[in-house]
């Protein structure tokens, strides 16, 4: 989940969701803040194509991932 690039609003409602050829899924967003409403994409994307930088903790990446 992402906040509201406008303002900073963490609650959102997906409008639309695509799942692209290379696996990963396209979500367009609205803002729920009324005095809001801006509009944005995000991108998710499998684990299996995340490459962790070489100074990356690796215990402490698996340790976020499961909880």
């Amino acid at each position: 989940m992402s906040c509201c690039p406008q303002c900073t609003y963490f609650d959102s409602t997906v409008t639309m969701t695509r799942r692209l050829n290379n696996g990963w899924i396209k979500r367009w967003r609205r803002c729920d803040r009324e005095e809001c409403g801006t509009k944005w994409h995000t991108y998710e994307m499998p684990t299996t194509q995340v490459e962790p930088h070489e100074d990356a903790d690796l215990r402490e990446i698996k340790r976020e991932v499961v909880e």
